[in-house]
């Protein structure tokens, strides 16, 4: 059984309190947001499989004695002035499992704050302390603010929020405002006229109206200062060439601060990267956005985000020791990386594929690249003799899809393949098709934490052998099988992994790796296995836009010998 306040529904997944997601799977039960329900059922994965659930009266008296006894533990004095309106907000937010949030709230420095966002409880997400859907729930329980002018920056920012996770950097001004004007019932007059106050409040989620459009603030400023040094592009001196042997590609590339390498899989571009470094030797970084993409760089090669120092402050190094960054897969760029780029490297050399998927939030800004400065395009490909071989097939539902898939799986069960598809959920995706393979293709029984020996996982994140990140022992996106399964009290559960190109056993945490007999499209982007198994589901289920010519064009050509696409047949 599991008890909570309603603060966000996604179809028949509902989130309650802090991130307890529970799953209405036959709608069996109607929720309304803020409410709080009482829920039985069963614990699969994850998440709760919900059965039965009622609307459940809270008593926020009594939850209140409750935060007094945390204050008291944690040695934390409560205000002297204590509104029934404070203390219905405190009560609300330790109900939601925001016990850090209360302690924050109740400690010294915050006592001004507490004040404010018990009049406004939006502004606990535009100060950064909760989500807007946790914010709109103690909105809906507290009825405040009063006024929707007070509510406009909030409403403002997660669309603009929304918009970048979608793939826009901005939305246009009027498109705003007819969004915001029906959220929030009122005319299109009133939100113009509040989002053109000079002394409207806005927190620290601030967006930035400018012209026509308007841009989360961050973006707005980075994109400015990045497109500056861009703009201060100069040629450089290649006398240093003068008697090496090298092709116009590369003195292209170095006759100026920065230069775009670009062309399609295939074409060339890593032995030519590696051709630039050993001409500049150690004067040259060797660095790229993935893991992945590093390692197959070579020896001495860093992510990104490792040789700038990213952390939860951002990117602390500033200045990089060298004549020229070479940066790999930058078609996963955004705005942020790229300003930390050019304020720390003199020269760089972007590469990338264009048509590649671009960074999963943001717009494409590789081709931005591409069009602002200097770009040598590879357009010969090498790695292929033929033409990709593809099968297609289509199946009018998802269970005869699901039947094919199947019977492609006992046909390549001997053969290195892998199954990729774009999507998480459903009978399709990557969360239920990696449970139902595991039990079908790994026969071991003793299970730990959902994982067996002979597993074939991958890693979720850089592994480094020492703190300053300088070694990298495994990568992000690394595929392999399970050897074996360590688990203790004290230090969790650890697996060992292997695979051909690490050639070793690696221990890694269990956190850090998922399955990976079905990976996502974005997930497997830069690798190839013999045989592919590229499922496109039924796309009326799924948001408009999400599966691209991009995203189609990089799993169909994930194959080496053959790709089979599974698609469900569109209907009229």
């Amino acid at each position: 059984m599991v008890q909570g306040v309603v603060v966000e529904e996604k179809g028949k997944k509902i989130r309650l309190n802090a991130k307890k997601w529970l799953y209405n799977k036959d709608h069996s039960f109607h929720t309304i947001k803020a409410t709080s329900i009482e829920a039985e059922g069963e614990k699969k994965n994850n998440i709760f499989v919900v059965e039965r659930a009622s609307r459940k009266e809270i008593s926020l008296e009594k939850v209140f004695a409750k935060v007094e006894k945390f204050a008291e533990k944690n040695e934390i004095s409560l205000p002297a002035l204590l509104t029934p309106s404070i203390k219905n907000l405190l009560s609300l937010l330790f109900l939601m499992g925001r016990k850090s949030v209360v302690k924050k709230l109740l400690s010294e420095k915050n006592r001004t704050k507490l004040i404010r966002f018990t009049s406004n409880p939006f502004l606990l997400y535009t100060y950064g302390y909760i989500d807007f859907h946790s914010a709109e729930a103690l909105s809906i329980r507290t009825k405040l603010p009063t006024y929707f002018t007070e509510k406009v920056q909030s409403y403002l920012y997660f669309l603009l929020e929304n918009a970048y996770k979608n793939g826009k950097e901005s939305v246009f001004f009027q498109d705003a405002v007819f969004e915001l004007s029906s959220i929030l019932d009122v005319d299109e007059e009133q939100i113009i006229k509040t989002l053109n106050k000079k002394d409207i409040f806005w927190g620290q989620k601030k967006p930035y109206i400018d012209d026509e459009r308007i841009y989360l603030t961050w973006i707005y400023f980075l994109k400015k200062k990045s497109i500056k040094i861009l703009d201060s592009n100069s040629s450089l001196d290649t006398s240093f060439l003068k008697g090496i042997e090298v092709s116009d590609e590369i003195k292209k590339l170095l006759s100026y601060k920065y230069t775009v390498l670009t062309g399609g899989a295939g074409t060339g571009k890593t032995t030519l990267l590696k051709k630039i470094k050993e001409i500049l030797g150690d004067r040259c970084i060797l660095s790229a956005l993935t893991g992945k993409a590093a390692q197959n760089l070579g020896k001495g090669a860093i992510t990104v985000h490792a040789l700038l120092g990213y952390g939860p402050k951002g990117f602390l190094n500033k200045e990089l020791d060298c004549d020229v960054l070479i940066v790999d897969e930058a078609s996963m760029i955004d705005w942020r990386t790229l300003y930390a780029i050019l304020r720390a490297a003199p020269k760089v050399i972007f590469c990338g594929d264009p048509k590649q998927l671009p960074p999963i939030e943001g717009e494409n800004i590789f081709k931005f690249l591409i069009e602002k400065i200097p770009s040598v395009k590879l357009e010969k490909t090498w790695r292929f003799s033929n033409e990709y071989s593809i099968d297609v097939i289509k199946r009018d539902t998802e269970k005869k899809i699901f039947i094919e898939l199947n019977k492609l799986i006992d046909k390549l069960k001997d053969k290195n393949f892998q199954i990729i598809t774009p999507i998480h959920g459903g009978l399709l995706g990557t969360k239920f098709l990696n449970e139902y393979l595991q039990k079908k293709l790994n026969s071991e029984i003793t299970s730990v934490c959902g994982l067996k020996r002979g597993d074939k996982v991958i890693v979720n994140c850089n592994i480094y052998k020492n703190r300053d990140k300088k070694e990298l022992v495994v990568t992000n996106g690394t595929i392999g099988r399970i050897t074996d399964i360590y688990e203790s009290e004290k230090n969790g559960v650890w697996c060992s992994i292997v695979n051909e190109k690490i050639g070793r056993d690696v221990i890694v945490k269990k956190e850090h790796i998922d399955l990976a007999y079905v990976l996502t499209v974005h997930k497997f982007q830069g690798s190839e296995t013999d045989y592919v198994i590229f499922i496109l589901p039924d796309r009326k289920k799924i948001k408009d836009g999400f599966i691209t010519e991009e995203m189609i064009r990089v799993g169909k050509t994930r194959g080496k010998e053959k790709t089979y696409i599974l698609e469900i047949e569109q209907q009229n």
